[in-house]
């Protein structure tokens, strides 16, 4: 019998196969960049793209990542497969995309393709690939193994939502002039069980300095003024499913922190339930930096398995001076807390992003989440705000990893003559 060897390619095949999957991947965006651009429309962000496409957001939101990526081959996994790409080119030349500019992406796609098959067999292996030649790794790569690990979790404890909400709304304090008044809202959509036994903290909250001490305890009032937070259920009835299931308030071996645990007797579908809450914080967190804090960070800790996180900051951009803000994901195996500055052996290399969606109440509204855009409009009316003057930042994370921190701060700045 013959004996077939495989000898390991040599550096310069490397480097070769290397400039092949930059050049290609480059070419890829290139094309769907220009496509884009010519396409006529309004095309300034992907929930514009699906809508003059008239295409899926899933679609339109893939095509806009690989299109405007600062790295190409990071985004290369979310490129579409042949016949999404299919769908999506009809869309674009059906409202006059130049058929140039449509043949370049066909093109470029098949080059991509042919360069999977001669190099790694199948797409999945080769972003494999690409994570070995990328600093920190692709998305795509991330997403599989996340699903696996969401999927596994949800069995073993018996417990898993849908969608994990953390939105926090800033704004200058009237009663507190250098702080901000917070109103945080959070909670789980379509939470289910599937173990009679498990119970599950649904709801965390603690407000603390740059360096994780409360030095400033702060009070807090529910955000429906009709409902009694004494024992710290801040629930939104209006927005929570009927009837919810038994929750109750849970202590904590941590200073100033409320836990709020939900339980109940169904399982399965028949147990689905959608629970949230909502605080007011005034004068929870400075405006410039001082000497205990030098960054504002909302926190949303993760302990039940889901298939996706959303993160909303908004803040007030006519009275709060921040930049836009950046997320950081942390493992919280150690069980430590916050402090930003000595947590970086916990930061997870997973590639998570802030994206900024506009002003207002009409680009909050999310699929994910039933009236969303009516919940904050209802926050946002208990004080009199405007809601076209907030920036709304979005931190969307699909199936985040159990147990973990994501963390969107912004640096503080200084105070006016204020040394740093």
């Amino acid at each position: 019998m013959e004996v077939m060897k495989v000898w390991p390619r040599t550096d310069a095949e490397e480097q070769s196969l290397d400039r092949s999957i930059v050049e290609v991947c480059a070419r890829l965006q290139s094309a769907y960049r220009s496509l884009i651009r010519a396409t006529p429309g309004d095309k300034r962000r992907p929930v514009d793209l699906a809508r003059t496409l008239s295409v899926s957001t899933k679609l339109a939101w893939q095509v806009y990542r690989v299109a405007h990526a600062t790295d190409p081959l990071k985004e290369v996994a979310n490129a579409p497969r042949r016949a999404a790409q299919e769908r999506f080119l009809a869309a674009a030349a059906r409202r006059g995309a130049p058929e140039a500019r449509v043949s370049e992406v066909r093109e470029a796609a098949h080059e991509l393709n042919q360069l999977v098959k001669r190099h790694a067999g199948s797409r999945t292996e080769f972003e494999t690939m690409i994570s070995s030649i990328t600093e920190g790794g692709t998305e795509q790569v991330d997403l599989i193994q996340k699903r696996a690990a969401f999927k596994a979790q949800a069995h073993i404890l018996g417990v898993q939502a849908r969608v994990h909400l953390s939105c926090s709304i800033y704004r200058r304090s009237a009663s507190f002039p250098d702080r901000l008044d917070l109103v945080g809202i959070r909670g789980h959509i379509g939470m289910r069980r599937f173990r009679k036994e498990a119970r599950w903290i649904v709801s965390q909250t603690r407000v603390v300095t740059f360096d994780g001490t409360t030095r400033r305890p702060v009070a807090s009032e529910s955000l429906d003024p009709t409902v009694d937070s004494a024992h710290g259920l801040s629930l939104l009835p209006a927005f929570c499913s009927q009837p919810l299931p038994t929750i109750r308030r849970v202590p904590s071996r941590m200073e100033h922190m409320t836990n709020i645990e939900i339980c109940g007797d169904g399982i399965g579908n028949a147990s689905s339930a959608t629970c949230l809450v909502g605080d007011i914080f005034r004068g929870a967190c400075p405006v410039y930096r001082d000497e205990q804090s030098r960054k504002n960070a909302s926190v949303v800790r993760v302990r039940m398995p889901c298939e996706m996180l959303i993160h909303d900051v908004l803040i007030h951009r006519p009275t709060i001076p921040f930049d836009k803000p950046t997320v950081s994901v942390f493992s919280d195996l150690r069980d430590v807390d916050n402090d930003l500055e000595s947590r970086e052996c916990d930061r997870l290399s997973i590639q998570e992003s802030v994206l900024y969606l506009g002003k207002g109440l009409e680009v909050i509204a999310s699929p994910e989440i039933p009236r969303y855009a009516e919940m904050i409009e209802y926050a946002m009316n208990r004080f009199g705000w405007d809601p076209t003057e907030f920036d709304v930042y979005r931190c969307e994370i699909a199936y985040p990893v159990v147990p973990s921190s994501a963390v969107v701060h912004f640096d503080l700045p200084s105070r006016l003559g204020q040394s740093t």
